[in-house]
């Protein structure tokens, strides 16, 4: 893995700084130099995990969004993370081999475990698969802490929630619902008012 001089919050400043850093005299910048690929925010809950991922700071975010598998740990919340963490650190490999991401999580134990391992279980497996993955892709994965305020204000915190919420449960597209409603007035004599059925996240009328 690369010996990087700089601190993870050093490098998401300079990364959100990139794109209003004049080059020097050689036509480079630090930015440049130290080459972060893109970053990498990662949030986990009870329903789920939820990445984004940003090569350049106005890009719009790629956005990844999964359940458990049955040989994930989620019993607990900072091994939920760990997932997520891990899941995180495979797109990064995926999207930017060779090179440098940030790892931006809002669970301290995990960002720490990442750095200097854990005498956790769940954290010391999520780092041990981050490091050799780095080492695999020639890549370095640099995790940073951020506060839960700030993956909120992103819109981060959602992703593991309602949008991995919305994975559990199946509903037809608007477009077809519309038309289900009108064959229901076609035929029946009135569209549908009510869905009993539906839960939270697929409901298309009142419960």
């Amino acid at each position: 893995r690369p010996i990087l001089p700089l601190s993870g919050h050093q490098l998401l400043a300079l990364w959100l700084l990139q794109p209003h850093l004049r080059p020097t005299p050689t036509g480079s910048t630090l930015a440049a130099m130290v080459d972060v690929a893109g970053v990498a925010y990662v949030d986990a809950s009870e329903h789920g995990y939820g990445i984004a991922w940003q090569t350049r700071p106005d890009d719009q975010p790629e956005v990844v969004v999964g359940l458990p598998t049955a040989t994930d740990a989620w019993d607990e919340q900072v091994h939920r993370e760990a997932t997520g963490f891990v899941r995180a650190v495979e797109l990064a490999a995926l999207k930017a081999p060779g090179r440098v991401s940030l790892i931006v999580s809002d669970c301290a134990p995990v960002a720490q475990a990442a750095t200097r391992g854990s005498s956790s279980r769940p954290l010391q497996r999520a780092a041990s698969t981050a490091a050799l993955l780095a080492v695999q892709t020639d890549s370095a994965f640099v995790p940073l802490w951020i506060p839960g305020k700030e993956m909120v204000d992103l819109g981060i915190d959602d992703l593991s929630r309602k949008a991995a919420q919305a994975l559990q449960d199946a509903r037809l597209a608007p477009a077809l619902f519309e038309h289900a409603a009108d064959l229901c007035a076609a035929y029946l004599g009135g569209r549908p008012t009510v869905d009993w059925f539906a839960s939270a996240t697929s409901a298309q009328l009142p419960r």
